[in-house]
């Protein structure tokens, strides 16, 4: 029965304010027998009347007589008491409900103003990257017809791939200059690879930075091709002066007659007097070794983007433009999926907290009212009959026990009268009325859950 009551009382969001054990004291009806026990009334009696108390003359109550007069208004307080107590937890519960009512009422224009405000936040972004892919569409497009392009252009290729082949080279062209000039010079091989490094690395850089302008080859006005097979020529000129110079200045270094790194300046004397003619093999090897690292260097840069110059760049600048267009929908469409996964979570469990409150206060109702009308009822009649009881017995043991006459008052009956709890029930008829009102109001907020997901899920926008 206590797990039964609790159960009506147990807590869902907020412990009920004034409830707890004390307000479920003891209503079990006991017999008779039990308050004789209980107020020890043979043993008082028979004490008192052997001393032959109370006195004869006496006009007030003894004090066994005002005690049990005592306990049973002790027992009409502290039972209208519970029930005015169980009565005002009403309150507190009701409350709650009606909270979760207009908690969920406003649930569905919070979540519409959320959704719609990431909706305004996104559309301009939206609108301004659809803008820059409709420009950029239109100037790729432009620009494809201008320069009667009807090809796709080529991607790029592999940043990583890219500087691994320069890098590969820079090693590879180190390591045989080094060794090739490395015992000529002072330091040894270290040095050599010191001086063949930036040998390489200008092989290398001329061949990045004129790779994009040798590109024009490609173009489709004669003159801006000229101008691509020009720059070409520059590259071989500048490749070939500088990888002959190498070549002379090996020999300058590695002449038996020579002083070594002292005759260095010889290789300029050398180049201008016969800028083709070395005087060994092996120099003839490191012209042809930086010549050939120069053109992959050339082609690695050439081919990194499409080779139609322009072409490549427009058609990444339309690449990101989409990329971005993308990232601006798929960020709004999952704001709006988590906003709504959010508002349906938070809805089921105002549902949940608001159907719990209902079936508490339903159930708590019926067990007041019952208690009103039937159980106090009960329990006060058997009270009052069992109280009624032990005063008869205690003073027909008093008398038996006593020399002298019992007081006059002996013959008088205690008022131990109780009346039905008329304010209560109204009160409580008219906290059902309260409820019923709030929990049809509830019922159809809940009833409208289902149509309330629709709505929100159709203001979202898929972008």
């Amino acid at each position: 029965m206590l797990n039964w009551i609790k159960n009506f009382f147990s807590k869902t969001e907020k412990p009920d304010v004034g409830l707890g054990s004390s307000i479920y004291s003891n209503w079990t009806i006991q017999t008779t027998e039990h308050w004789m026990e209980h107020f020890n009334v043979e043993s008082e009696a028979q004490a008192n009347g052997s001393l032959n108390l109370p006195p004869s003359e006496a006009l007030s109550h003894d004090k066994f007589h005002s005690h049990v007069k005592t306990e049973f208004d002790r027992f009409k307080s502290t039972k209208k008491n519970e029930i005015d107590i169980q009565i005002n937890s009403l309150g507190s519960t009701l409350g709650r409900l009606e909270d979760n009512k207009n908690a969920f009422s406003q649930h569905e224009q919070k979540f519409n103003n959320q959704i719609k405000a990431v909706q305004n936040e996104y559309e301009g972004r939206i609108k301004s990257a659809n803008e820059d892919v409709k420009a950029s569409k239109a100037d790729l497009s432009s620009f494809k017809r201008n320069n009667k392009l009807t090809r796709p252009a080529k991607p790029m290729s592999s940043a990583l791939f890219f500087v691994m082949i320069l890098v590969v080279i820079l090693i590879a062209e180190t390591i045989l200059n080094g060794v090739f000039l490395g015992e000529n010079l002072t330091g040894s091989s270290a040095a050599g690879m010191t001086w063949a490094f930036a040998f390489s690395a200008v092989n290398v850089s001329i061949g990045l930075i004129l790779a994009p302008l040798i590109r024009n080859i490609n173009h489709v006005k004669a003159g801006v091709k000229i101008f691509g097979y020009l720059i070409g020529l520059i590259w071989l000129s500048l490749i070939s002066a500088i990888n002959f110079l190498i070549g002379h200045f090996r020999d300058a270094i590695t002449n038996p007659e020579g002083q070594g790194m002292e005759d260095a300046y010889k290789a300029l004397e050398a180049i201008q007097s016969s800028p083709f003619t070395l005087s060994e093999p092996v120099s003839y090897f490191l012209v042809a070794l930086g010549m050939m690292c120069a053109l992959i260097a050339l082609l690695d840069s050439f081919f990194h983007a499409d080779t139609y110059p322009g072409y490549g760049k427009k058609s990444l600048q339309l690449d990101d433009f989409e990329e971005n267009l993308l990232s601006l929908k798929s960020e709004a469409n999952f704001k709006q999926e988590e906003l709504y996964s959010g508002f349906v979570q938070e809805g089921n469990k105002l549902i949940n907290s608001a159907t719990t409150h209902i079936t508490n206060l339903q159930q708590t109702i019926g067990f007041i009212e019952l208690r009103i009308k039937e159980e106090y009822r009960d329990y006060f009649e058997n009270l009052a009959g069992s109280f009624e009881a032990v005063i008869e017995q205690y003073r027909t043991s008093n008398k038996e026990a006593r020399d002298t006459d019992v007081p006059r008052y002996f013959e008088n009956k205690i008022d131990f009268t109780w009346r039905i709890l008329d304010d209560q029930s109204q009160r409580m008829n008219g906290e059902s009325a309260n409820f019923i009102s709030v929990k049809a109001s509830a019922e159809r907020l809940l009833q409208s859950w289902p149509d309330i997901q629709t709505s929100i899920r159709n203001i979202r926008k898929e972008y």
